[in-house]
């Protein structure tokens, strides 16, 4: 069996979530919690878990939703047993629910055949600069990483690309594997400062481009700018632009170690 370890973000790693999967390391890429007060901690926990909203915890849970939405937005104290119920409903820590030390998800065992053999599909290769023939690129490629799909985006497009290249060296190496959720997402919406996966069409359509940028906003219009110390790469605008789609948002990177 493989064991799937996820830890809280650490001070020092504000917006990233580390976890131990398989043979590699996956860094999970997320807004930064409040984990410093217990409703905020219960906020995160019931994201983590899946739920839209303190409405839709109520419904799926049969918490009534007075008692539910006052815990989580902190207008009323959380008793004891209620805390030990969400920890249970959520499947975090107690102690962490409680006081906010410890990891946040209690450990997940995996038989091995199931999902992390399945794992995320490798749908290709992020290769800035580099136009391909469009309908051999939806082709794919028969390969998996052995990462576990993110609960909170379960009724989205998960997947893998390959990273070739350096323009987001800075973030990203070559042979890493960014982790990616199908744009649009209702639970993820575009913002300055995400990785984000682009394709780039010339000779209508026939030809694309695969790569990764990070989103930034000038004005009123969004860019895709390399995160890179090589200058050879260059941003570009995507508002207006029929030839630039976003395809999905990078929520974390995949890496293998050697043993």
């Amino acid at each position: 069996m493989v064991i799937i370890y996820e830890f809280p973000v650490e001070k020092s790693m504000v917006g990233y979530e580390k976890s131990v999967a398989s043979c590699g390391i996956v860094t999970f890429m997320s807004d930064p919690a409040d984990y410093s007060t217990t409703d905020g901690r219960l906020r995160a926990a019931w994201k983590a878990a899946g739920y839209n909203s303190a409405a839709d915890v109520a419904k799926r849970t049969n918490i009534p939703y007075s008692t539910f939405a006052g815990h989580s937005n902190g207008s009323a104290g959380i008793p004891v047993e209620a805390l030990k119920r969400y920890a249970d409903v959520f499947r975090v820590n107690i102690e962490w629910l409680m006081t906010g030390r410890g990891r946040m998800m209690r450990e997940q065992t995996v038989l091995v055949g199931e999902s992390v053999t399945r794992g995320l599909a490798v749908v290709g290769k992020a290769q800035p600069g580099i136009f391909v023939d469009a309908a051999a690129a939806e082709m794919g490629q028969d390969r998996r990483i052995p990462v576990m799909p993110l609960v909170q985006f379960f009724k989205a497009s998960q997947y893998a690309l390959e990273v070739v290249g350096d323009s987001v060296g800075d973030v990203l190496a070559e042979g890493e594997f960014a982790v990616c959720v199908e744009y649009p997402e209702p639970d993820l919406g575009l913002k300055g400062g995400s990785l984000v996966h682009i394709e780039r069409h010339r000779d209508a359509g026939q030809l694309v481009e695969t790569t990764i940028k990070e989103l930034q906003q000038r004005g009123n219009d969004w860019w895709a700018i390399p995160r890179s110390k090589n200058p050879k790469w260059q941003g570009f605008r995507i508002s207006g632009d029929d030839s630039v789609v976003i395809k999905g948002i990078v929520t974390g990177v995949y890496r293998r170690i050697a043993f």
